[in-house]
């Protein structure tokens, strides 16, 4: 496709049989792109992580016939010739959804910003924004939308707008969720950064009053840091 989606009509670059028509998606995902799905989660991000990323998203859907005669598939299928094993598993493609979606900030959006492809650049943070309404506000996961949400909101430089919506994701994610810690912390650099030190400092030592006693070693590590760093900016 030589043309971008973008306008008044995002759809204009669509037949028209395409616009008005419904698709059903089938998930399937068999326990080795579960494991990749980890082994990526866990590895250094590079580049070339985005591309791997969105083959084991197309793995996962790529027994849907349907989406064979759709012109939106030229645009992103890896020419993935595996057909994965039968085995639904929703939330895994839900996950292999969000690990791309931070790809594509780290590293879509970037480059297409350096080559000056700004209408495809825009174009992509509003799919981002949908992606983040459609596949998580909507559900049962609004932590996890307002967690992605202040992912690209600080991409777009807007700190206290990414600041607010990590502190909305640490206040509805459950304590015993694994993410948690990894929120507390980002939440509190977050106000380091913008440089509320005593806010962070007063945030961490609210949540240690209130967190389980495996959760305070690493609470009482992060607080030092804060007070540290935080000391540091002051001299």
């Amino acid at each position: 496709m030589g043309s971008t989606l973008g306008g008044s009509d995002p759809l204009h670059d669509l037949p028209d049989d395409e616009k008005k028509r419904e698709v059903n998606i089938t998930i399937k995902a068999p326990p080795s792109a579960v494991a990749l799905y980890h082994s990526l989660l866990m590895k250094e991000w590079t580049q070339g992580t985005l591309e791997k990323v969105l083959r084991l998203l197309w793995e996962e859907i790529s027994e849907n016939g349907e989406l064979d005669t759709l012109s939106f598939r030229d645009v992103l299928c890896p020419d993935v010739a595996v057909r994965p094993l039968r085995g639904v598993h929703q939330e895994v493609v839900q996950r292999t959804q969000s690990l791309l979606f931070l790809m594509a900030v780290h590293y879509l959006l970037p480059a297409l910003k350096e080559h000056g492809h700004m209408a495809e650049h825009d174009c992509a943070i509003n799919a981002l924004f949908m992606h983040i309404h459609t596949v998580w506000s909507l559900g049962d996961q609004q932590e996890h939308a307002y967690y992605l949400r202040s992912v690209l909101m600080d991409y777009l430089g807007d700190k206290d707008g990414a600041a607010e919506s990590l502190r909305l994701s640490v206040a509805l994610t459950p304590l015993d969720d694994e993410s948690y810690l990894t929120q507390v912390q980002q939440y509190a650099f977050a106000l380091l950064d913008s440089g509320r030190v005593r806010q962070s400092l007063e945030f961490l030592l609210a949540t240690y009053r209130n967190a389980p006693e495996p959760y305070l070693d690493e609470l009482k590590e992060m607080t030092m840091c804060i007070y540290r760093r935080g000391a540091a900016k002051a001299i």
